[in-house]
C-alpha cells in the first residue's frame, strides 16, 4: 500500500469515528457499509488501521451503553 494511501485511510476511520459520535442516531441502517469498511482494518496487518477502526465500534458500543443506562 502507498504511503499516500494509507494516509487517506487513517483520515478517513478519523472521520468515521467523529461521524459516528455525531450522527449516531442515523447510522443503524450503515452497520453494513461501516462493517465492511472496517472489517478488512481490524485484519489486517497496519496496526493503527486496525486500532481506528476498532475505535469506531467502541464508539458505538459507548454510546449503546450509555443509552441503555440512561434508560434504567
Amino acid at each position: 500500500m502507498a504511503s499516500n494511501h494509507r494516509g487517506v485511510k487513517i483520515s478517513a476511520f478519523q472521520c468515521l469515528i467523529e461521524f459516528v459520535k455525531i450522527y449516531y442516531d442515523y447510522l443503524k441502517e450503515f452497520y453494513v457499509p461501516v462493517w465492511e469498511a472496517t472489517s478488512t482494518a481490524i485484519v489486517g496487518n497496519d496496526k493503527e488501521l486496525a486500532i481506528l477502526a476498532i475505535e469506531v465500534w467502541n464508539v458505538i458500543a459507548n454510546e449503546d451503553k450509555e443509552r441503555a443506562n440512561s434508560d434504567v
